[in-house]
């Protein structure tokens, strides 16, 4: 709701004054932080920074665009739930960590995006967007003075306000043993198939190793799984696998989408190369160009201002626990 309309700015007001400065503003709310963003040519930052300002502190959060906007999420939600791959995943997040913050459905449900009140919206956005909850980070062609110049500008006035009251993601994974659990959707062409176990922290020693390795499993054309069930035996367009490495933990998920009649040998597949990876060390023909890959990947995010300050954020939620 935040770029909807906020310092007497309605929603196309924001919208057309973006568009004359040549940029971009943005609002998302992930499973461990909230994230306003801001895209402009370094010489129009000044001119940008008073809008800025307004939609972080000043929001209107009218009831007309919460409406349009809770419309819109519906339609989203409806679109969702009819695909295979992606009610797998939701599933499988209530599955691995039960009724903790993280195993809900990040984008709600149909039920509790009705429900929500707009005093609710108000009194979540006192409570939890404050400086001290609060990191603004800037990248590209700007010196740390001018930075702390404009933060101490457009900033200087925010009131701290209460603390928050909501509590951290419980880390601890509710799934105990093995499960098989299936999705009766008779009218899906596809079935969607997804092994999910509980990930590591971002913060983990391990998390460069689980990146190599994931890479080798499934990320990629050349990946294990990839190479087993699509380019061998042509039963998927594609298989992966991925860690969604979180503050609190996360999930590790592999998985493919494959007629109907094919899941039982897709599944034997996937559990296969689980199987393989941990029967014998990879060879170096494979690590050494995986690991080139994954170092080239991250040298070119870091090449334009938003790669940049992307990864900053990214490290700042994942990794540290605000206040700073």
């Amino acid at each position: 709701m935040l770029t909807r309309g906020a310092g007497a700015r309605s929603a196309s007001q924001i919208a057309d004054e973006v568009e004359a400065l040549g940029g971009s503003v943005w609002s998302d709310a992930g499973w461990d932080s909230s994230t306003v963003g801001l895209s402009v040519l370094s010489a129009r930052l000044p001119d940008a920074m008073p809008l800025y300002a307004d939609i972080l502190m000043r929001p209107d959060f009218a009831t007309e665009e919460q409406e349009k906007l809770r419309a819109e999420d519906l339609d989203d939600l409806a679109v969702d739930l009819r695909s295979p791959g992606t009610l797998a995943r939701y599933v499988a997040s209530r599955v691995v960590f039960g009724d903790a913050p993280y195993g809900h459905q990040l984008g709600g449900t149909p039920e509790s995006l009705r429900s929500i009140r707009s005093s609710e919206v108000t009194s979540f956005y006192r409570e939890n967007y404050t400086p001290k909850q609060t990191a603004l980070v800037f990248g590209g062609d700007i010196t740390p003075a001018a930075a702390f110049a404009l933060a101490e500008r457009y900033f200087q006035g925010w009131n701290e306000g209460p603390s928050p009251k909501t509590s951290a993601p419980d880390p601890v994974s509710a799934l105990s043993g093995r499960r098989v659990i299936v999705v009766d959707k008779p009218d899906a062409g596809q079935a969607a198939v997804l092994l999910a176990l509980p990930g590591i922290r971002r913060a983990d020693p391990n998390y460069t190793i689980a990146r190599v390795t994931n890479s080798v499993l499934g990320e990629g054309y050349s990946a294990w799984l990839n190479q087993e069930i699509r380019v061998k035996r042509g039963l998927s367009y594609g298989a992966r696998s991925g860690f969604d490495m979180r503050h609190d933990g996360g999930l590790f998920i592999a998985s493919a989408q494959t007629r109907n009649d094919a899941v039982p040998e897709v599944v034997s597949l996937i559990e296969a190369q689980l199987t393989r990876l941990s029967a014998a060390p990879v060879p170096d023909l494979e690590l050494v160009p995986r690991k080139a890959a994954l170092s080239g990947d991250y040298s070119r995010s870091l090449e334009t201002g938003g790669g940049l300050t992307g990864n900053i954020v990214s490290l700042l939620v994942t990794i540290c626990r605000f206040p700073l």
